[in-house]
């Protein structure tokens, strides 16, 4: 009989305990601020601000995988910074070697080959002697490598491989359930992820085992799975609301202000100055934004004898604002590169628009406003197609459906990001950018006029469909 499983308590994230105070203090006399205030690192928070709802899916997910449910899979997906990789940090952390057998990797790591896949679950395999095998390619702890050209058959016996790999896993720890955390799996090879994911529905519809199977990524982890080689459907196609875990841009000023100061109070740092909620509120409900600024507030006091000045255009503002600032240039020079800055203009005019009408984005609408955005490009390099770009606008986490489904509700990842890329085509420096402005405002007004998106002033749409 299995010993009794103490199951994960994930309150210890969004609480300060005696011991986590500790911690923060020795942390900050060591000038490691980071480690208090994780900024785009996969370090659990101090306090996870306004992550409840997502806490209690996965530790609902966690129970049922524990108590034998078979198989439990879910998908964490949303932004660039919204704490995907925490999360499974916190799920690591609060599933405890003890009671289950965890296993990471990455979508552009272990899941870029079948090869890396089986090598990677090879370290977690009973010591099996290697075999002679009359297959090209040898043997790696009892497990065959297959190396055929041919396409469909080289899949099918991966597969096979694979799921002997991890059939070897769960034997290896009788009685304990074993947990695949998937982190960047929007980087994943579509072939060797479905293949992996095949093999653990095969192992647990046979009972061979408990499996938790958990993949985090950006909005277009969706697309990957949705892939047809992916052959995943049923791990979508079932309680889909329980398994997609969305993950926003949407923390309160109210909860980051008690966060901040309950956590410079546990450095016992004195907090002066009456513009904290104002710094919170260019945050825009960004879990990175929130980092950064406790960051900042931290190095200041350490420099001026534990006191945290917020005020407007003070120390702690001037490094904030520089943060925010490097972020949105880098993520200009992406969509630059790709020669997607018209498309990201119409996007940003989308969305103001919608705000003002008061209704929202449909897929349609979006696809719209790319395709505008593709057909006056601000220079002469080479074009993507729609669905490129649609996809990579996803991949930067500027652009998603929190359902997961084309009918939405649709959103701009970072909508405060868009407001950068207005002021770059209102430029008198940004030549090039001001040349098409025109054509892409044009566009804009025909397709409001023709959706009925006309100024109403009074914030709701006045629609003539």
């Amino acid at each position: 009989m299995d010993k009794a499983i103490q199951l994960p308590q994930f309150e210890q994230f969004t609480s300060l305990t005696a011991e986590k105070c500790r911690a923060i203090r020795d942390a900050y006399s060591d000038d490691d601020f980071d480690e208090v205030f994780p900024a785009g690192s996969a370090v659990v928070p101090a306090l996870f601000v306004g992550r409840k709802a997502q806490l209690e899916k996965i530790s609902s997910l966690v129970r049922g995988v524990q108590r034998g449910g078979g198989l439990l899979g879910a998908v964490i997906h949303g932004p660039r910074g919204t704490g995907k990789t925490a999360l499974l940090s916190a799920l690591r952390q609060a599933i405890g070697a003890d009671d289950a057998m965890v296993i990471g990797m990455t979508g552009n790591g272990a899941l870029r080959s079948d090869e890396t896949l089986i090598s990677r679950l090879s370290r977690f395999m009973s010591p099996l002697e290697e075999t002679s095998s009359s297959h090209r390619g040898g043997t790696k702890l009892g497990v065959s490598y297959h190396y055929e050209t041919s396409t469909t058959h080289k899949e099918r016996i991966y597969e096979r491989d694979i799921q002997s790999s991890i059939e070897s896993v769960v034997d290896n720890f009788p009685g304990k359930p074993v947990f695949l955390l998937v982190d960047e799996a929007h980087g994943a090879d579509p072939m060797v992820l479905g293949n992996l994911m095949n093999s653990v529905q095969a192992i647990t519809t046979g009972g061979q085992g408990r499996i938790g199977f958990v993949l985090a990524g950006t909005p277009d982890t969706l697309d990957v799975l949705s892939d047809t080689r992916c052959r995943a459907s049923w791990f979508l196609d079932r309680a889909q609301d329980e398994r997609l875990i969305p993950v926003p841009n949407d923390l309160s000023v109210e909860d980051c202000e008690q966060a901040i100061q309950a956590i410079l109070k546990a450095a016992n740092v004195t907090v002066q100055g009456n513009d904290l909620r104002n710094m919170l509120a260019r945050c825009k409900g960004s879990p990175y934004f929130f980092q950064v600024l406790g960051q900042s507030a931290l190095a200041s006091a350490s420099r001026h004898g534990d006191i945290a000045v917020f005020e407007v255009g003070g120390e702690i503002d001037r490094r904030f604002e520089k943060v925010i600032g490097d972020r949105y240039r880098m993520m200009w020079r992406n969509l630059n590169d790709k020669n997607l800055s018209a498309c990201a203009r119409q996007m940003g005019c989308l969305w103001r628009r919608m705000e003002e009408v008061g209704d929202e984005m449909s897929y349609d609408l979006i696809r719209d406003a790319l395709e505008s955005g593709l057909k006056h490009p601000s220079s002469k390099k080479s074009v993507l197609s729609l669905d490129e770009a649609e996809i990579h606008f996803k991949h930067l986490g500027l652009l998603w459906s929190t359902s997961g489904d084309d009918e939405g509700p649709w959103s701009l990842g970072l909508p405060s990001f868009f407001d950068h890329v207005e002021h770059q085509f209102e430029s008198s420096r940004q030549r090039a950018l001001q040349a098409t402005l025109p054509k892409l405002q044009a566009d804009m007004e025909t397709l409001f006029d023709q959706v009925g998106w006309r100024r109403s002033g009074t914030g709701k749409s006045d629609l003539a469909r």
